[in-house]
């Protein structure tokens, strides 16, 4: 019977699971809108590296209907020159849990049971904490961290208030804030690393960006395997999300030539700034956030959040206004006890980019139909030559020239 209540899951099924989608994790119970339907299609079912074997699963109630759902889409891995299959998990739910307490589970063991070596999880709430822990998941509790630099201290405040009483109420103390964080921003002084001699930080192309990845990347002992067709189809999706502002795409580098890091993030004026993903060494991990935190300053963001990275911790250290807490839980599960001996060592990459994080899903409340994407159709046909295209965002503080 168990068997019988799932299968994998099929384009026809998109209409569905939108709508179970949108009550689920943006609390409506309106008609899906077009745009989050074929999000859905790009993430599930267009990824670059798509395997039905290691799809999406939907669970059905006995009249047909779809009660429940858990989505994956392929990571190609690598550990130590032997490639891996993996995936990422996402988009977890069931319609009536109280009524239906072991759906989810049904659906987690069955996909656990794939033929994947590693499955990835980095978007799980605390409920599905010990249910992880059962099924054999190893937590990185690190990487379930979140940070936040506050940049503008005023507005953080007025922020943490909106939450609390809703917008209205506090926008007569908005001029205040802003004028208090004006004068506290010229104290703190966000300079641009180009300041400090021998450095310099620019905007830079996709084609850069994947150079620097994948330097910086071969350096953990698992870590993302991707085509450069497949990156920049990672990065053509990311350019689509709506809700934290323009993805900027910025390297740093010595005067000499030599490239330290590089990191993309979204960003506009009032706002917070998302980092999705950082790529440095750990020696320069303290001047690649340096330079983050000073651009999204001078875009006039009003703090900078990001995922915790053992290789970013004494940059976060060192620096002050850092606030860490728990936003979900980032948990791995594999059936090689190697494997595991690895994961538990740290040297493993996981988190933004390598996980989904980069995905409309896990921010943007589809509340109309739309966007496009940023750079969706100037490569349609041309994945192959990756390197002819460079990703710019559409808005971005003065800089130098691109490294």
């Amino acid at each position: 019977m168990e068997r019988s209540l799932i299968r994998p899951f099929e384009p026809s099924d998109l209409p569905e699971v939108a709508i179970m989608f949108l009550k689920a994790f943006r609390g409506r119970t309106a008609a899906a809108p077009t745009s989050l339907i074929e999000h859905m299609r790009d993430v599930y079912f267009g990824h670059p590296a798509y395997d039905r074997r290691m799809g999406s699963l939907v669970h059905l109630r006995l009249d047909g209907a779809i009660d429940g759902f858990i989505g994956a889409f392929p990571q190609p891995l690598m550990l130590s020159g032997r490639a891996l299959r993996g995936v990422v998990t996402g988009g977890f739910m069931v319609d009536d849990p109280a009524a239906n307490p072991i759906t989810g589970a049904r659906l987690v063991r069955r996909l656990l049971n794939g033929p994947q070596d590693v499955t990835i999880t980095d978007t799980a709430n605390r409920r599905s904490l010990d249910f992880q822990r059962v099924l054999g998941c190893e937590t990185l509790d690190l990487q379930s961290l979140q940070w936040t630099k506050i940049l503008e201290p005023a507005s953080y405040v007025l922020s943490l208030l909106d939450v609390r009483t809703g917008r209205l109420p506090m926008m007569p103390l908005r001029p205040l804030a802003r004028l208090l964080d004006r004068v506290r921003v010229e104290k703190a002084q966000y300079h641009p690393i180009q300041a400090r001699s021998g450095w310099r930080d620019a905007d830079i192309d996709v084609e850069s960006f994947a150079s620097i990845f994948e330097r910086f990347a071969g350096e953990f002992d698992l870590r993302p395997s991707w085509t450069r067709s497949e990156l920049l189809w990672l990065l053509d999706q990311a350019s689509r999300k709506t809700k934290f502002g323009s993805l900027f795409i910025r390297g740093v580098q010595r005067c000499t030539g030599e490239t330290v890091g590089a990191y993309l993030y979204f960003g506009r004026r009032r706002s917070e700034a998302m980092t999705l993903q950082i790529a440095a060494r750990p020696e320069a991990a303290e001047l690649v956030l340096e330079s983050l935190f000073a651009h999204a300053a001078a875009m006039g963001c009003t703090v900078v959040r990001g995922t915790a990275q053992p290789f970013l911790m004494p940059g976060l250290f060192r620096n002050d206004r850092i606030v860490f807490r728990h936003a979900s839980g980032t948990h791995l599960h594999v059936r090689d006890a190697d494997l595991l001996r690895i994961i538990r060592s740290g040297r493993v990459l996981v988190g933004g980019l390598v996980g989904e994080g980069w995905t409309r899903l896990v921010s943007d409340e589809f509340a109309e139909d739309g966007p496009k994407g940023k750079i969706a159709g100037k490569i349609a046909g041309k994945l192959a030559r990756a390197c002819e295209v460079a990703l710019w965002p559409s808005r971005r503080a003065p800089v130098k020239r691109p490294l």
